[in-house]
């Protein structure tokens, strides 16, 4: 199980970490970042299996992915879990 969730320099998001439950609710206003959690988790769950282009899929591409749009920002999604194994998986 997915315990903790990371999104670095990805869109708006400059930092943020989330501590995962088995029922985990994202609330918030207008612009503040729920649909850019989801897109994160679910092209950090892509990269497992395809190309990493591939894996950020939709209208957004290239430096609109990152940060202010800066071409030397690093764009950092991972997690880390465990149910009896520990684990971390990381993308940059």
């Amino acid at each position: 199980m997915i315990t903790t969730f990371r999104v670095q320099n990805y869109k708006a998001l400059r930092d943020v970490t989330l501590q995962l439950t088995p029922m985990h609710l994202l609330i918030g206003p207008n612009d503040s970042g729920k649909t850019s959690i989801l897109e994160a988790l679910a092209a950090l769950s892509r990269s497992v299996d395809q190309d990493l282009p591939q894996a950020f899929m939709g209208r957004w591409d290239g430096l609109d992915l990152v940060f202010r749009r800066e071409p030397t920002t690093e764009v950092v999604l991972g997690v880390e879990g465990g149910n009896g194994t520990a684990f971390e998986y990381e993308i940059g």
